[in-house]
């Protein structure tokens, strides 16, 4: 499904930090591979961290064997990832970021 898909939509939500789960920061790893479009939408909880490396850190998922492979995609996904979950928090809702035309 991923590899047929045009863009990523990615929901915020004001009450629940999505970057605290493995889960968001592995999918969005995959749309920066796949450089795909990331439209974003909702509103990030306030007092949200922006830095992107320090989101990725802090991400857990509640299945071992779900954690073991999320953490191995999310290291071999490119540099720009923490960049771009950077660039998602701080997004307005609406905001298009087209990764196809980044390097």
């Amino acid at each position: 499904a991923i590899d047929n898909c045009e863009d990523f939509l990615v929901v915020r939500n004001a009450n629940k930090n999505m970057f605290w789960r493995l889960w968001c920061v592995a999918e969005l790893g995959f749309a920066s591979e796949k450089k795909r479009r990331v439209q974003v939408v909702g509103n990030m909880p306030p007092n949200t961290p922006t830095c992107g490396a320090e989101l990725i850190a802090g991400a857990e998922c509640s299945d071992i064997e779900d954690t073991s492979i999320l953490a191995d995609i999310v290291k071999s996904s490119s540099a720009f990832l923490a960049e771009l979950i950077t660039e998602v928090v701080k997004a307005p809702s609406g905001a298009v970021l087209d990764l196809r035309k980044r390097g």
